[in-house]
């Protein structure tokens, strides 16, 4: 056997080897799905219980699948062992022989390729050489063994896989052996049919039912069979479904069903969920609800009308709202509509009202008055009965008319009453609808014997007004009250509620007094003696500032440079003078209180008040324009570092804060005078208010028998008190006296003396004993001792009335003494002065006289500083002396150094018309003077507005008729024109009336403003009724006229007593002054018409005695120069 054939042999039986392993593993794997087909057909079986047909079928499968697979396995190892398949190839098994041996497997390629290729080999192969080769490879296979080469791994493989199904098979089966027993068993009897049991079955008791709309159904399910541990009910109605679950605890199982308004369909079912079971949803059936229609509310609304006295609008509320509010007195309207007709109905109240509805086809309605919170329902029938099931429940709250509120504007705190005997008051109230009444409750505190509260109405205009202010002055002067009485009030306030009643509240408590003259007089001279004291401090500051200042000045001129130091010092005594003038500013302010105060309780005369009026504008007014002026300059200056100019600002400023000083320094000594005369007024008022409260006690006591006790305690406690003020009194006097004595014209010997009489009748011992007497009850001594301390006190009282009128007399003739000295000397440097100007008339420059003239002006000069001197002094004692006589004295003094100064420079020309502008300054000075003096004649500047105030108000009248008239007419024809000169000539006269007034007073310190722009309005008035016009501006400055008018007369009473009702006139008042004409021939004419001038404005007789005494000293001095 050639090696060729060998290597074929080796190769078949390995092909064998091949086919021998797929063979005997594809008959395992058959096995394998056998097995797996059997148990799918039994499951399959166990679940289904398939008819004997489908049993045929599975069967018949199952065999034929097998049948296949088994065939298949045979055919492909057959086609394997005999090499038919190129996998199983010579090539292929060498391949895979060498994957094995690997050279071995690859010379047996060669050799099968070298075999194949013979045939083809070309001449000059070797034939031998390749058998030879053929040999080696056969020898070489000889030795391989055919179990190495072929994997026998698979048949193994499948043994295994088989053995794992069977095992997961036989466990299946055997836990759920009689499932797979019955399944094995119906499949072996393939013609027989099966029926599927189940393992319980639901029935419906209910089953298709009706029920009313509304009302409950209880559905009731029997099971049969094994019990589930659930069953599943489904009710689904047109527009929703419910699912629910239900416990198994017995066969017979119920599920409520509330409230059923639509027809619904329902199931009772439960769902297998076990795969081992044949069945999958067990069902009662589906049955119908049907529901019976009941009666219902569909729509409602409440239309509420609230009562009267809130005056609101009825409201509706709809059927969104299941909750009404009203007010207590409401009438509440209900209104229904239902979904089908009705027969009847109610409304059932929480609080047990019934209510029965009007009914009307499907609608019904009924009303009821609210009176306190409260719930209803509606119950409705229809013509069978049947009613509506769970009506709505409504609500009915009841608003709160709330309690009306008050509080107390005004008096904020407590309030002392003054002798107006009005409380002003004001009150904020508020409630939700208005008020029916609002009183003042008082009661006394002090009044032992009375403690009962009374009321006073509080007028109410509109008491619709939910929110108000009322003001309203109460006059308590008819309560009886007396001087240290004390009483407390409230307000009360009541709303308008008439159907629960008017609810009631109440403010606070105010507490009110009525001082006694004696603590009022105190509480003044304490807060003014404090003022004085501060004003003193401010004076010595200002004094201290002086000094400081000049040592800066003096350190200026020894500096070359200004340093840093000097800086801040000028600027802290700026600041401090500042502060000094704020400081005397409150000063004012606390001078126009205590002035308010003063009036208020008619503590002090109207010339008292005036003075304390002036006063208290002269502080106001000491900071000056040019005070101020100079302390910004000096600022500035500061500010620049300029030595020159720093030294010239602070020299300015120097000059005013002397002035400033110096007025401080006078208006304190006028304020010491005017205390003292306030103390005399104080006294006088003091003791004539105790005889007035001893009198009163004495003809209490005159009938004391059928006092009670209490009364007798009060008359001594009010006895002691008049003791105490008697002991208050004398040291007032004792007081005063001390600071009388500071001046020695004053009448303080007088005081004394009365001082001393008074002492001696020791008033204070009778009252003393009259106390005592009644606490013993013994009114009859009490009578005695009462009426002799009151005969004392007419005594003192009168006394001390003559010494006021001493005091005023004295106090008047030292002023008007003054006056007179000053006058003459004006006078004197007025004659003086006229023959210098006439001495100037004649000469030239270079005459012999100049030098004589100058020393006449010299001594003018110093003369008229003499009388500034003079000034100045009596203007510490009064206010009547003119701002205007100073700036005349200014002018003149200004003109009489230009005199001098012109003359030593040669303008002789120059001299001549300083000279007569002196002159006519000295005149002009006199007059003012005389102008002051007048005032003071006529009663002081607090009364000599009396004649100026009955003109200004009979002009006011006659302008009040003007305008009613004006505004009558209007525009008109022909008869309205002439009707409109009648009124023009009616407005020139009031207009030349207006001026002749101002003439009159031209010079009075006291003026209130000038009225030009009074008169300029009238010329305005005037011109348009000329024109026969009536236009809105004509009648506006007419009524600006009237209101003016009127705004004057209201200054003029509240002169002093209101620091901005003081006006100025805001230019001064030019006049003729009566200096020597430059034309000497004319002189005397020129004197005739300045005397006839002067005695044209109407001044007292007085004075123009004066007048005429100066103008005849004039006359005389003339014709002695011409002579």
């Amino acid at each position: 056997m050639s090696g060729y054939d060998r290597i074929k042999e080796y190769l078949g039986r390995l092909r064998k080897e091949v086919a021998q392993i797929r063979f005997r593993t594809g008959l395992i794997l058959a096995v394998v799905l056998f097995v797996l087909l059997v148990f799918l057909v039994a499951t399959l079986e166990g679940f289904f219980y398939f008819s004997p047909q489908v049993k045929k079928f599975a069967v018949g499968i199952l065999f034929v699948v097998l049948g296949g697979v088994v065939a298949g396995n045979i055919l492909v190892s057959f086609a394997i062992f005999r090499g038919w398949t190129e996998r199983y190839s010579d090539r292929k098994l060498a391949e895979l022989l060498m994957s094995k041996y690997g050279k071995i497997g690859q010379r047996l390629i060669n050799v099968i390729q070298l075999n194949e290729q013979i045939p083809s080999l070309k001449r000059g192969v070797s034939s031998a050489l390749i058998n030879v080769y053929t040999q080696e490879v056969a020898d070489e296979l000889e030795g391989v063994p055919i179990e190495n080469v072929v994997d026998s791994s698979p048949v193994r493989k499948a043994g295994i896989f088989l053995a794992v199904v069977i095992f997961i098979v036989l466990a299946v089966t055997g836990y759920n052996f009689r499932f797979y027993k019955a399944a094995l068993t119906r499949l072996k009897n393939v013609r027989t049919e099966y029926e599927f049991p189940l393992p319980f079955t639901i029935l419906s008791l209910k089953g298709n039912t009706q029920v009313l709309y509304g009302d409950t159904l209880d559905l009731s399910f029997e099971i049969k069979g094994k019990l589930p541990k659930q069953l599943f009910l489904s009710v689904k109605f047109p527009d929703h479904a419910i699912l629910d679950r239900i416990r198994v605890e017995d066969s017979v199982v119920t599920y409520e069903l509330r409230n059923l308004r639509e027809t619904a369909f329902y199931e009772a079912f439960v769902v297998n969920k076990n795969i081992f079971r044949r069945w999958s949803r067990i069902s009662s059936g589906v049955d119908t609800i049907r529901v019976i229609s009941r009666p219902e509310i569909l729509e409602y609304s409440f239309e509420v009308i609230p009562p009267p006295y809130t005056r609101l609008e009825k409201a509706v509320y709809q059927s969104s709202n299941r909750e009404v509010r009203a007010y207590p007195g409401s009438l509440i309207g209900v209104n229904i509509l239902a979904n089908k007709e009705i027969e009847e109905g109610k409304a059932i109240f929480k609080s047990g009202k019934v209510y029965p509805l009007k009914v009307k086809k499907n609608k019904g309605k009924f009303d009821f008055r609210v009176r306190e919170n409260d719930e209803f329902l509606i119950k409705i029938y229809d013509r069978e009965g049947i009613d509506n099931i769970s009506p709505i429940k409504y609500v009915v709250e009841l608003l709160k008319d709330g309690y009306p509120s008050v509080k107390v504007l005004s008096p904020r705190g407590n309030f002392e009453l003054n002798e107006s005997m009005v409380v002003p008051l004001g009150v904020k109230i508020s409630d939700d609808f208005g008020f029916s009444a609002c009183n003042i409750v008082y009661r006394f505190l002090n009044k032992v014997e009375n403690l009962d509260t009374f009321k006073v109405a509080f007028p109410i205009k509109e008491k619709t007004l939910p929110l108000q202010e009322l003001y309203y002055d109460w006059d308590v002067g008819s309560l009886g009250i007396v001087p240290g009485d004390e009483m407390e009030f409230w307000i009360e306030v009541y709303d308008n509620d008439v159907v629960s009643g008017p609810k009631r509240s109440v403010s606070r408590k105010v507490f009110v007094r009525y001082p006694t003259i004696v603590e009022l007089f105190s509480q003044v001279s304490e807060a003014e003696d404090q003022m004085v004291d501060e004003a003193r401090d401010i004076l010595e500051e200002v004094q201290e500032s002086k000094k400081v200042l000049e040592e800066i000045s003096l350190k200026l001129i020894k500096e070359n440079e200004i340093k840093w130091e000097r800086k801040v010092q000028i600027e802290r005594e700026l600041k401090k003078t500042k502060e000094l003038g704020e400081r005397i500013k409150k000063l004012s302010q606390k001078l126009d209180e205590v002035i308010q105060r003063s009036k208020e309780n008619l503590l002090f005369n109207e010339e008292i008040l005036s003075k304390l009026a002036r006063l208290q504008e002269a502080f106001e007014q000491i900071m000056t324009p040019e005070l101020q002026e100079a302390m910004e300059k000096l600022k500035r200056a500061i500010e620049s570092m300029d030595k020159e100019e720093i030294a010239r600002a602070l020299q300015n400023f120097k000059i005013n804060q002397e002035r400033f000083e110096k007025e401080l320094d006078r208006m304190l000594d006028i304020f010491e005078r005017v205390k003292i005369e306030q103390a005399v007024d104080e006294m006088v008022k003091r003791i004539n208010d105790m005889v007035k409260n001893q009198d009163s006690l004495s003809r209490i006591l005159e009938g004391a028998d059928s006092l009670r006790n209490t009364a007798m305690l009060r008359l001594a406690n009010e006895e002691e008190k008049i003791g105490y003020d008697m002991t208050s009194l004398e040291d007032l006097m004792k007081t005063t006296l001390e600071d009388m004595q500071k001046f020695p014209v004053m009448p303080s010997e007088e005081l004394n003396n009365i001082s001393e009489e008074i002492k001696r009748m020791d008033i204070a011992s009778d009252l003393n004993e009259a106390a005592s007497s009644l606490r013993n009850m013994n009114p009859k001594k009490a009578f005695n001792r009462a009426s002799s301390a009151a005969d004392k006190m007419h005594s003192a009282a009168n006394m001390l009335e003559e010494f006021q009128k001493t005091f005023k007399v004295r106090t008047m003739e030292e002023v008007l003494v003054d006056f007179q000295n000053i006058l003459s000397h004006a006078l004197q440097i007025s004659k003086e002065q006229e023959k210098i100007s006439g001495s100037l008339k004649d000469i030239s420059y270079g005459s012999d006289k100049i030098q004589d003239i100058m020393v006449q002006q010299s001594w003018n000069v110093e003369n008229l500083s003499k009388l500034l001197s003079e000034l100045s002094s009596l203007s510490g004692k009064t206010f009547a002396v003119s701002p205007r006589v100073g700036k005349y004295i200014g002018q003149a003094y200004s003109k009489m150094r230009s005199v001098l100064r012109n003359l030593q420079e040669g303008s002789v020309a120059v001299s001549r018309r300083d000279a007569r502008e002196a002159l006519r300054s000295i005149n002009d000075c006199s007059l003012e003077i005389m102008f002051s003096m007048e005032n003071l004649l006529s009663g002081g500047q607090a009364t000599g507005f009396k004649e100026y105030l009955k003109r200004l108000q009979q002009l006011a009248s006659q302008q009040e008729g003007l305008n009613q008239e004006t505004m009558k007419l209007g525009l008109g024809g022909e008869g309205g024109r002439l009707s409109l000169q009648r009124l023009a000539a009616r407005q020139m006269q009031i207009k030349r009336a207006l001026e002749q007034l101002q003439r009159q007073m031209r010079g009075n310190p006291d003026q209130v403003g000038d009225l030009s722009g009074i008169v300029k309005d009238m010329e305005k008035v005037i011109e348009d009724l000329k024109k026969n016009r009536v236009l809105r501006k004509t009648i506006q400055r007419q009524q600006r006229i009237l209101t003016r008018l009127l705004d004057a007369q209201k200054s003029i009473r509240a002169q002093g007593y209101k620091k901005k009702r003081k006006s100025r006139t805001g230019q001064d008042v030019v006049r003729e002054s009566p200096s020597l004409p430059s034309d000497y021939g004319e002189k005397s004419s020129l004197l005739r018409e300045n005397l006839e001038e002067a005695l044209s404005k109407g001044y007292s007789a007085d004075l123009e005695k004066v007048i005429r005494k100066y103008f005849e000293i004039l006359s005389t001095e003339e014709e002695k120069s011409e002579k």
